[in-house]
């Protein structure tokens, strides 16, 4: 695919630019710990839609580094590394 087709990852909902930088993982952290977690696997699942969508397999490296490297380990990213598990295990229709 070509580099010019796919778009912005801030397109992700989980994606900001803040201070002229990408931040591949700034998530929505407002709610409870299970609507957190829900979200978490929400934004697995749009994560791995744009991954199919652009053939794009890359980014998952900037979004798993961003998310390890935030230090933080919370609902939200217990519920998308739940998803992420759940697709690579085929238990999901993707």
């Amino acid at each position: 695919m070509l580099a010019e087709t796919i778009p912005a990852p801030q397109c992700l909902s989980f994606v900001k630019h803040i201070d002229g930088t990408t931040c591949f993982w700034a998530p929505d952290r407002t709610g409870t710990p299970a609507e957190l977690n829900a979200r978490g696997r929400s934004y697995a699942r749009e994560l791995q839609n744009f991954i199919v969508t652009y053939d794009n397999v890359i980014i998952y490296n900037s979004v798993a580094r961003a998310m390890t490297c935030s230090g933080e380990y919370g609902p939200v990213e217990i519920g998308f590394c739940t998803q992420i598990g759940i697709y690579l295990a085929g238990i999901a229709p993707r």
